[in-house]
């Protein structure tokens, strides 16, 4: 199976993606149409506003701890954690804005999606809700400014292995390269079975919570951060 990376919408005119990004097919019929076309390819493409339930639902079945803390703790009688999640990626703005994030589709379904955007402190520090938050976030402003740093990656159990994860790892690779950032993290559990995966992307571990030995007891706990260096004048290929 090949995933051809896309980092247009070539099948939309601007007015439909224009109501993609705002939620709103029924006043489009064109709309319509163009996420069938989308959805009938086995590509990679940046996200849709519309697809935001989806993508959410991913990335919390990808099980990030901090993430799965932040939407719980906005969530109430009225509002469920998932639809906090669903919010947040439908937003234009923010770390999990649909507009930070690529997704996978096959079989007209999304299996597999990236998070990734320029890691700034300012941007990161209002989402902090715990003192194992703030110690982690000040490791990554000490390690991780100015790189491009990936918050999730997440792809369905039973397409896994098809070389989809490499291809998302590519476009966010891409974006990088268009913003001229020279190098792509990614925050880690260092025992998480994908620290080999990035190994084999070419990432290396260039920091680890030295207190791995069950000393404390955090989110932190174990946890490293993992950093390739990207080419700036590489092409974006076709991954089997």
């Amino acid at each position: 199976m090949f995933f051809q990376v896309k980092t247009d919408r070539p099948d939309a005119t601007a007015d439909q993606v224009l109501a993609f990004d705002a939620i709103a097919k029924d006043k489009n019929p064109g709309a319509e149409k163009y996420v069938n076309e989308r959805a009938q390819r086995s590509r990679i493409c940046p996200a849709l506003a519309a697809e935001a339930s989806d993508i959410a639902q991913l990335v919390w079945a990808a099980g990030d701890a901090a993430l799965k803390q932040s939407w719980n703790a906005q969530s109430n009688t009225k509002i469920s954690a998932m639809e906090v999640g669903t919010k947040f990626v439908a937003h234009p703005h923010g770390i999990y804005s649909y507009k930070n994030i690529d997704v996978a589709y096959q079989k007209r379904k999304i299996v597999a999606c990236i998070v990734g955007s320029l890691y700034l402190r300012s941007q990161s520090r209002p989402l902090l809700a715990s003192t194992d938050e703030t110690a982690w976030m000040d490791v990554l402003d000490r390690r991780a400014q100015g790189t491009w740093l990936i918050s999730s990656i997440a792809t369905q159990y039973a397409n896994r292995r098809q070389g989809i994860g490499s291809a998302l790892l590519e476009a966010v690779e891409h974006r990088a390269r268009l913003a001229n950032v020279e190098t792509v993290s990614v925050a880690i559990d260092g025992k998480n079975p994908a620290v080999e995966f990035f190994q084999h992307q070419g990432f290396r571990m260039v920091w680890r919570d030295k207190l791995s030995n069950g000393s404390k007891v955090g989110i932190i706990q174990g946890w490293g951060l993992m950093t390739k260096r990207i080419e700036q004048n590489t092409t974006i290929s076709r991954r089997r």
